[in-house]
């Protein structure tokens, strides 16, 4: 894959791991808190007693795997964390979530004509 760096094509696979773990954290979070009481088991498979200790566990795993994402995958020694060597998924992560952040808050407080 021809791009301008290890370092980009680094970032793009962090980007997209981070990115596949929120779409996990959003439901998991989102079972355990505001449906707990209102979720309808599946009579199929159904974790019993187990369901929300292994969904805290994933929950917290994958928040902190996603935070592992973030860190450099490379150091120089001598010179430290460089331009070249920078993890620039943090940024990129950042600017990604402000501007689902802004167009879903316009969305919800702008008027509009229907």
């Amino acid at each position: 894959l021809p791009l301008a760096s290890t370092t980009a094509f680094t970032a793009i696979l962090q980007i997209t791991t981070i990115t596949t773990q929120i779409s996990y954290i959003i439901p998991i979070y989102l079972r355990l808190t505001h449906s707990k009481d209102s979720f309808k088991q599946n009579a199929g498979f159904n974790l019993g007693k187990w369901s929300k200790p292994l969904g805290w566990i994933s929950f917290f795993w994958l928040c902190f795997s996603s935070l592992l994402c973030m860190f450099p995958t490379e150091i120089d020694p001598v010179l430290g964390i460089t331009l070249k060597n920078f993890n620039y998924t943090p940024v990129i992560t950042f600017l990604f979530l402000a501007l689902i952040y802004v167009v879903s808050y316009t969305h919800l407080t702008l008027p509009t004509n229907r």
